[in-house]
């Protein structure tokens, strides 16, 4: 095992790393709603090791009001509940997230472009920020935005798979397309 990977191992046997990965993720607009911010656990896997679950708190935003054949842009950022065990650098952690749309349509929308911006030293929560996703919506109602999976790659060359554990939360970001 690589001596990165070893300082990294966190109890459960998946590398934190992990955490790394983890963050918040805030979607915004000039005229924007913010969901509440969610923990959710998500089980990760950084392979060859085995999964293990981490927190990570996820927040999306988006305007309110998008008229029908415009697009619904999402932006966003992600944070670690739990803090490193290592440092990492500006740049050092990317991430895609995918974001189920249900009501008025059934679809996903990547968000991608997280990023740590800063670096995050040793015993801090990890943000990634920068994130943006959208979709043009082809029908008039309500479209409701819950975070789901993400993978990260990190400046050491990992990569990580996380899915929530259960279900998504109830409260999710709602955008009236009239």
């Amino acid at each position: 095992m690589k001596p990165i990977l070893r300082m990294l191992m966190v109890g459960t046997g998946v590398a934190t790393a992990m955490v790394l990965a983890g963050g918040l993720v805030t979607a915004g607009a000039a005229v924007a709603d913010t969901a509440d911010p969610d923990t959710i656990t998500y089980s990760c896997v950084e392979p060859p090791y085995p999964s293990g679950d981490s927190d990570f708190t996820v927040t999306l935003s988006a305007p309110l009001v998008v008229q029908l054949g415009h697009a619904i842009n999402l932006t966003a950022t992600l944070e670690s509940v739990s803090p490193t065990k290592v440092d990492v650098p500006a740049g050092g952690v990317t991430t895609v997230l995918t974001v189920d749309v249900t009501g008025s349509e059934t679809t996903t929308v990547p968000v991608s472009g997280l990023t740590t911006t800063s670096d995050t030293p040793v015993g801090d929560q990890v943000l990634e920020t920068g994130g943006t996703g959208s979709l043009t919506p082809t029908q008039a109602g309500v479209y409701l935005f819950r975070p789901s999976t993400f993978v990260t790659t990190t400046y050491f060359g990992t990569t990580l798979t996380c899915t929530p554990t259960g279900s998504t939360p109830v409260e999710a970001l709602t955008v009236d397309v009239p």
